[in-house]
Order: C-alpha cells, then structure tokens, then sequence
C-alpha cells in the first residue's frame, strides 16, 4: 500500500528577549506516515496557493490537480474570503489579500481591460463583461478561476440588450441537489432598464446545459437598485434599493425575486432604520451563509446597522436588529463578508480599506494607496472549475494592467 512520510520537528525555543539559538538535542524528529488513499481528504482541506506549492513535492499532486471530484471537494473545504478585488474610480482593478496562506499566483496574465466589468465572484470563480473597447455593444460573458488560470466564455444572453446598459447585476447559486461537490451553478443576471424604467431585464443562465433558461422583463419597483452586491438564499435572489430622496413614495426596501415562480415582493426597511440622508446607504448581505441581512449605513451617525430577515411560516418578513457599529463618516463602499474566523465588514472611506471583525468587535486598516476604493468583491481561493468546456489561459490581449495579482 503507497504512502507518503512527513517528519515534523518539535522543539523549545528561545525565550522572548533571550537568545534564539536553540540546541541540538533540544530538538526531536516524529515521523508518521500518511496512506496514499487519506492525501485526497487531507489536502482537500488547503486552499488552492498552498495545494499548488505542494505540486513540487510529489507527482501525486500533479494527478489531484486533474481530477474533478478532487477540485470540487477542496472548493466545498474552502469557503472563507482570502481577498478582494476593488476598482478604484478610475476604473482600474486591484487585489489584496486578508489570508496569507491563501492567494493568486504571480504569473496571472495581465488579463482584464479596462473596459471589463468584474460583475461577482463566488466559490473562486470570477465572473466578468468582457468588452473589446470602450462602447462595444456586444461584451461577452466569461468566468475565470484565477488560481487555476483557466477559464470560460459563456453563450451570449438572448436579450439584445446585454452589453448596452450601463450597469449589470450577477447573482450566483451553486445547485447541489444532495451533493456538495456538484460543479453546476445558476447565474441570475439582471441588465438596467433602458426604455421603461419600471421592469429590469432578467435572465437566467443553467451551466449544466450551458445555455441560458430564463428570459423576461421583471417590476423589481420603482426606485435603483445596488447592483453591486446581489445575495441568493435558496430559491431567492435579494437586491437592496437605493436611498436618494428623488421619490417620495415608496421608502427605500429590499426587493425579493423567486426565481422558481418568477414573483417578486418589495420588504421595506425597518421601522429603526431611519434614513435621513440621500448619502445613507443599505446593501443586503448573507449572515453565516444562511440568513439574509440588510446593512444600513447612516451617513449622519456614521454607523452600520445590521438587520437579520427572518419569516414565520406563511408569515410576513421580519427583520431583526442585531447588530450596531460605530463607523467612520463617508463610507462610499462596504460589504459583508467572512473569513477564516468569523464574519467581516469590510468598507471603505475612499483612499483607505478597513475590516471590522463581529468576532473581536476591532477594525483594522487592510488597504491604502492613492486608488479610490469604489466596489469590494471577496474571492474565495479555490480549484473549482469553470465548466466543462474550460481552457487554460495562455498569453490573452493584454492591454493596461488591472490587477496586482500575487501571492
């Protein structure tokens, strides 16, 4: 039966403020052997930048990195944020990571335009609006595992639309039917109206027919929607509305889609959350991936208030006030997140990035420069594929640099 030996050394080391040098029998090797059958579970476990160091060690590695349920298995393991992608207000991409064991490798090709869209990432993959110039009327869908370098164009959405608007909004559902390594997934994209501004076109994108299933105009109510930051519950896709003062009636809500039986339902705010503000801003978000939440940021208060959603069966939506956050004034980008240790809130007040731990109640700086941080969207470090007509990216057009890929 095959094997593989690992050794581990173990040891004292020096005391704080005494001499580091330790000596040689204060050191012990233990050595323990893992069947070849364990090392699938095992590495399963690492995130995509560690798995791919190990590639050096043995060709073992190299047949994991081939093999499906492998990639599906570690991409359920790992489900936590290793980082962001932001664009700044000039339109440029940028990554920073919050896990140093998890990250993009170096050699990522120089692969985004300027005049791409980075619309969402989930489960490491990175979907995006691929644009060959400014105003091209036909930008092509595509998603990209960065660490795996590989990628996909998807069919184009039947609405003549697409690629016109001005803004597009991407929600993504894993579909897993009992099985939490299933690589299909559903792509709920929402395009900006253009001629009636009360419907948004919708469609819907089935990667395990590679084709896309749902084509329709939807009332998702009068006022913008955020279109940044989508969060899909089940069946369910949320979008948040905008806070502006433009219209007196309704208030601003949460606005709800079942995309099984296509009807929509307008959630207001809460009662408590008193937006006196055009600056106010809500996002919804995913509490411990299985709660939906609102965010609301009061921009005379400067604070985040985080409302939970519940309903009662065959009830009413409730929200739920659990959380209150002193903040910093002018917040023009937040979302929430969560990594290895718990939940995030990760916002921004332009020039500077910060992350607020619901674990430790701390905020820490994780991001400065002199780009503008307009939009965070969290990546997962994962070895999920594509879809089954995925190729490996081999040297693309490159134009300007977007992203500061690295480990």
């Amino acid at each position: 039966m095959g094997g593989y030996r690992l050794s581990h050394f173990r040891g004292c080391s020096g005391k704080p403020g005494g001499s580091a040098r330790v000596a040689d029998d204060a050191l012990s090797e233990v050595t323990f052997y893992l069947d070849e059958n364990i090392l699938p579970v095992v590495f399963s476990f690492l995130p995509a930048k560690a798995f791919f160091r190990l590639q050096l060690v043995a060709k073992r590695f190299h047949q994991l990195s081939t093999d499906r349920r492998f990639l599906l298995e570690q991409a359920g393991h790992n489900k936590s944020a290793s980082g962001f992608f932001y664009r700044d207000v000039c339109g440029s991409y940028g990554f920073f990571l919050i896990d140093p064991y998890a990250g993009i490798p170096a050699s990522f090709p120089e692969y985004f335009n300027y005049s791409d869209e980075v619309l969402a990432s989930a489960g490491g993959l990175v979907f995006y609006q691929r644009k060959r110039y400014w105003g091209d009327d036909h930008g092509s869908l595509c998603v990209c595992n960065p660490a795996r370098r590989t990628w996909q164009t998807l069919p184009c959405p039947p609405s003549q639309k697409f690629g016109k608007e001005t803004r597009v909004s991407v929600a993504v559902k894993f579909v897993y039917d009992g099985d939490d390594m299933t690589e299909d997934y559903k792509l709920i994209c929402l395009t900006e109206p253009t001629d009636c501004p009360l419907f948004q076109h919708c469609g819907v994108y089935d990667s395990a027919a590679n084709a896309w299933t749902t084509d329709e105009e939807i009332d998702l109510g009068p006022r913008e929607l955020e279109y940044d930051h989508p969060v899909v519950s089940g069946e369910t896709v949320y979008w948040a509305s905008d806070c502006v003062g433009y219209l007196a009636f309704p208030d601003p809500y949460v606005v709800a889609f079942d995309t099984t039986t296509k009807r929509t339902e307008i959630i207001p705010v809460p009662e408590g959350a008193v937006i006196d503000s055009d600056d106010d801003t809500i996002e919804v978000g995913m509490w411990n991936e299985r709660l939906p939440c609102l965010i609301h940021y009061n921009e005379n208060a400067a604070t985040f208030t985080l409302w939970m959603l519940r309903r009662k069966s065959e009830g009413s939506p409730q929200w739920v006030k659990s959380h209150e956050i002193s903040s910093i004034p002018s917040v023009p980008s937040f979302v929430l997140s969560h990594d290895s240790t718990g939940m995030l809130l990760v916002y921004s007040d332009g020039y500077n990035a910060y992350s607020y731990s619901f674990k430790d109640g701390e905020s820490q700086q994780i991001g400065s420069g002199f780009r503008y941080y307009r939009k965070f969207i969290p990546y997962t470090n994962t070895l999920r594929p594509c879809g089954k007509q995925e190729v490996f990216l081999s040297s693309p057009e490159k134009t300007s640099s977007l992203l500061a890929w690295g480990f």
